[in-house]
C-alpha cells in the first residue's frame, strides 16, 4: 500500500480539500515508511483539514486504501499545502484525480455510512440475523 484516501461525511455533505498546486480532492497522501495505513489516514486527514476521522468502513485499491467515515469538528489549523476545505452535496467541476473513482468511491461510502447509522453488518463485523 502507497497511499490513502478518506471519504468523509458531516452530515450530508463529504469533505473535500482544495490542493494549492492541483484542484479539489478527497484528504489523504502517502503513508510513510513503519506507519499503518490506519494512522496514516487519521493523520492525513487531521492535518489536511484540522478534523478528526471516525472510521466506519474500507475499501483496497490497487496501491492504497480509501477509508469511509465521519468528519468531527472543523477546521482551525491546516497544512500549508492545503488552500481550502469544503463541505459537498455532489463533486465540485474541478478534481485533482479521476471524477468516476470518485463518483464510485461517494457511492459506497453513502451506503457503508447507511449501513453504519442502521446498525447493520460493515466491513469486519458478523451479519446478525
Amino acid at each position: 500500500m502507497r497511499f490513502v484516501y478518506a471519504v468523509a461525511f458531516a452530515g450530508k455533505k463529504f469533505v473535500m480539500v482544495r490542493h494549492r498546486n492541483r484542484a479539489w480532492e478527497m484528504p489523504g497522501g502517502l503513508i510513510d515508511e513503519g506507519e499503518a495505513p490506519e494512522e496514516a489516514v487519521e493523520r492525513e486527514f487531521h492535518e489536511e483539514t484540522g478534523m478528526n476521522f471516525e472510521f466506519v468502513s474500507e475499501q483496497p485499491l490497487a496501491d492504497g486504501i480509501v477509508y469511509f467515515g465521519i468528519a468531527e469538528g472543523w477546521p482551525k489549523q491546516i497544512s500549508e499545502e492545503i488552500a481550502a476545505v469544503a463541505l459537498f452535496d455532489k463533486l465540485p467541476g474541478h478534481l485533482s484525480f479521476p471524477r468516476d473513482e470518485y463518483e464510485r468511491m461517494l457511492q459506497e461510502a453513502r451506503v457503508a455510512l447507511k449501513n453504519y447509522i442502521r446498525g447493520d453488518s460493515i466491513v469486519g463485523s458478523a451479519p446478525s440475523d
